[in-house]
Order: structure tokens, then C-alpha cells, then sequence
């Protein structure tokens, strides 16, 4: 009878095999994704001020608003493609059941992960929220928001050059930032 037993690896051509990346490098690969997005936003915003309006830019400093400004874009990209665009470059999907989120359930997971994973990106809490959602997500596999909005991530090995593109777009953008 133990015969019988057909692996994946039996059924599966090799060729069509996803790898899946291990709990540690998934953390990080969530991590630079978010970062990614924040930077894309970080640059629509740096544009939108910079050319169209005259709003002082010294209130940003205090109170930096790509992040608040991401929940409703990211929502849309849950919620319509299961993936922002830094997960999409990074091969993540963010769904319920192989299914998108809902519209409604993408937002809440959204403005949890600003209040709880980011800390309203404040330095000095988003610090604090991060470590904790980091020992957590090492622990158990998942974040508190996807957890309570019964999310679930698919994390799929990246392309080594699209996980470096990121990298030098994040570090560009805070050079660009630094000395804009």
C-alpha cells in the first residue's frame, strides 16, 4: 500500500516546480517588497509636491505621508491583482482561499499593517512595530494583520535580479531624498 503513494515531486514535471522560500528569507523578501512600494509612492509624492503644489515641504518631514497615502493604492492592488508592485516584482500573492481579497478586507489589512507593522511611519515607533512583527512572523509563520484577516501569502523564490533592482531603487531613492 505505501507503494502507492504518488509525491509531488512524481507528479510534477520539474520543469513547471515552483520554489517556495524558507520562513526567515520570506521575511525579508516582505520587507524589501514593502519598501519597494513605499519608494514608488515616496517618488509620486516627491513629484506631485515638487511641481504642483506649494504646500510647505517641511510639515512631511515631521509626518511622512507616502505611507498613509499607500493603504487606499495598496488596497486597490490587493484587491484587483493580489500583489503591489513590489510583491508582484518580488513573486508574492496576497489572497484568501486562491482568491483576491476583498475590497473591504484588503483595506483593513492595509491600515493594520500602517498602524501595527509601520507605526504611522514614525521613526521611533515604526522601529519598535517592525521588531515585533518580525519575531512574531519567526515564530508563527504569518503577521497579526493576515492572521486576523485570514490572509494568506504565496512566496515564491524572486529573481535574483529583480531582488537587487529593488535593492538599488530603495537606496537611489534615499540618496535622492537625502540630496534632492
Amino acid at each position: 500500500m505505501v507503494d502507492d503513494i504518488a509525491y509531488p515531486s512524481e507528479i510534477l514535471d520539474s520543469s513547471t516546480q515552483e520554489a517556495f522560500i524558507d520562513r526567515r528569507s520570506a521575511v525579508w523578501i516582505r520587507f524589501l517588497a514593502r519598501m519597494f512600494d513605499y519608494s514608488l509612492v515616496y517618488l509620486a509624492v516627491y513629484i506631485a509636491r515638487k511641481y504642483f503644489t506649494s504646500f510647505p515641504l517641511y510639515f512631511f518631514y515631521y509626518f511622512p505621508i507616502e505611507y498613509l497615502l499607500f493603504v487606499p493604492i495598496e488596497s486597490l492592488f490587493l484587491r484587483f491583482g493580489r500583489a503591489s508592485p513590489g510583491k508582484m516584482l518580488l513573486r508574492m500573492k496576497v489572497g484568501q482561499y486562491d482568491q483576491p481579497l476583498s475590497l473591504k478586507t484588503s483595506f483593513r489589512r492595509s491600515l493594520k499593517v500602517y498602524f501595527r507593522g509601520m507605526g504611522l511611519g514614525i521613526v521611533w515607533i515604526y522601529f519598535f512595530s517592525m521588531s515585533v512583527a518580525y519575531s512574531r512572523y519567526l515564530q508563527t509563520g504569518t503577521t497579526a494583520w493576515d492572521q486576523e484577516e485570514k490572509s494568506e501569502i504565496e512566496h515564491k523564490t524572486p529573481n535574483s535580479t529583480n531582488v537587487l533592482a529593488a535593492i538599488f531603487f530603495i537606496i537611489f531613492l534615499f540618496f535622492f531624498k537625502r540630496y534632492a
